[in-house]
């Protein structure tokens, strides 16, 4: 007997030309047959998601639902309840989160040292809205290292500014908090 009888991504159909991509919770979402009595499980469903980008499994079993085909609805409702908000949120949680190697204390601020000079600078790097990457360049030698390391930082959170705002009015409800003003 085998351990899984089935494995598909969800959903299964594909998409016709000219429809639009949906950002949908399905498209982060799979779905498992499990049927092997030796695993110590019962038989049922487990349904996969990415959730604030960590992978959340939930087994659902044919005895607690009823069968076969209630414990995959049960287990396609589950996976298709994540709000389409969190994959955006996710995604400005990418992009405004610091890294555990950032030194900077803040994502897209790097100091860096030019290796035939020894010229040491700060630079503040983001992508624009067309994608593009974008980097200014502040040398230690013209502004002196901690007005270099400011300057690159003030550069940073004005450009994401407006991801910044997006990531508190999600957290808050769609209200969008401007702190510019």
């Amino acid at each position: 007997m085998s351990l899984v009888t089935s494995t598909e991504a969800l959903p299964r159909r594909r998409r016709p030309p000219g429809e639009p991509d949906g950002d949908t919770a399905a498209q982060t979402a799979s779905l498992l047959r499990v049927d092997d009595p030796a695993r110590g499980e019962p038989a049922g469903w487990t349904a996969t998601v990415l959730r604030d980008g960590r992978s959340v499994a939930r087994h659902f079993p044919d005895e607690r639902y009823g069968g076969m085909a209630a414990s995959r609805a049960e287990a396609e409702r589950f996976a298709a309840g994540l709000p389409t908000t969190d994959r955006e949120e996710l995604a400005l949680m990418r992009r405004l989160r610091p890294r555990r190697n950032c030194r900077s204390g803040l994502p897209g601020v790097s100091r860096f040292i030019r290796k035939p000079s020894g010229t040491a600078f700060w630079v503040a790097y983001w992508d624009d809205a067309q994608g593009r990457k974008i980097q200014r360049k502040f040398s230690v030698s013209v502004h002196g290292e901690e007005e270099a390391r400011r300057l690159a930082i003030d550069a940073r959170l004005t450009a994401v500014r407006d991801h910044i705002d997006r990531s508190v009015a999600l957290q808050v409800g769609g209200v969008a908090l401007n702190t510019t003003d």
